[in-house]
């Protein structure tokens, strides 16, 4: 009997390869590290590359970047553009005031100055005085709403002889009115308080300017004081301050005052409240008997 020794023809395909490699183990070494070598000079070469023309190029691409970027971060011109419009004087003038008879000899005087405020997102805080030849009044505060005209005054101020050109000194806090709802209180005053009927006598020494003045808003205002303007065609106003101890909604009330001196019968009288506008405790909604508003 003859016994044949049976052989697995994979075996003998992995120990032909096996036989290959242990041949050319050195020489596919050196290739492997030659390969190696080649991809990491190659590497080196790229980084050193562009680094050389990183430094080359930044002194233009610095140029290129101050060209875009100068227009876009002027500050003065951005500041020109978001920041608030000044205040705009429309006139400036110093009067005798109601109790002086003549201008000859003027003992006391009315400063006044119509300003407005043409920004619509922006509160102005106007601290002001007026000044003269012969002096200067005391500051006082004023507040400005957004889009809304205003008298600033001094009245019964000692000088002595009537002044001949006065000029308003101002400085200006600016406030932007991020939340609207904060002006509908004080512009709702500020335009419901009105003079709704007014009448001048002048006589050849002195006139009366009598006013009746309304609060057609829904808030009861406690101790206003108001600003009431006589103004002629020729834009020179008399003014006189009101006081009183509370408007309440809807309420009307009558004055009368008398200047020492002839005045144009044809005047129109105006009234500007003059208190914080802001002040809460100077409110109360129309029906709320002791609820601030």
């Amino acid at each position: 009997m003859v016994i044949q020794q049976y052989q697995d023809p994979s075996i003998s395909r992995w120990l032909k390869f096996g036989f290959w490699y242990q041949e050319r183990q050195p020489a596919l070494a050196k290739a492997l590290i030659g390969l190696l070598i080649a991809v990491n000079a190659l590497f080196w070469v790229y980084t050193l590359y562009g680094a050389a023309k990183l430094v080359v190029s930044r002194e233009s691409d610095d140029a290129l970047y101050a060209d875009v970027a100068a227009p876009v971060v002027d500050v003065a011109a951005l500041h020109q553009v978001l920041g608030p419009e000044s205040l705009v004087i429309h006139g400036v003038y110093a009067i005798p005031s109601a109790s002086e008879p003549s201008s000859a000899s003027v003992a006391r005087a009315d400063f006044l100055a119509l300003v407005s405020n043409p920004n619509p997102n922006w509160i102005m805080r106007i601290t002001y005085a007026f000044q003269w030849e012969g002096g200067i009044t005391p500051y006082s505060e004023k507040i400005v709403l957004p889009e809304s005209q205003a008298y600033l005054a001094r009245l019964g101020e000692a000088v002595s002889g009537a002044p001949n050109q006065a000029e308003l000194s101002a400085d200006i806090a600016w406030q932007r009115v991020r939340d609207p709802s904060i002006l509908v209180r004080p512009r709702a005053v500020l335009s419901g308080i009105r003079v709704e009927m007014s009448a001048v006598q002048s006589r050849a020494s002195n006139a009366d300017v009598s006013a009746v003045i309304i609060n057609e808003s829904s808030y009861t205002v406690f101790s206003p004081t108001l600003l009431m303007v006589a103004t002629s065609f020729s834009g020179e106003p008399a003014g006189a301050w009101v006081s009183t101890q509370t408007m309440e909604s809807g309420e009307r009330i009558p004055i009368q005052r008398r200047f020492a001196r002839p005045l144009p019968a044809s005047l129109e009288v105006s009234v500007y409240p003059d208190f914080d506008l802001f002040d809460e405790g100077a409110y109360r909604l129309r029906g709320a008997e002791s609820i601030p508003f």
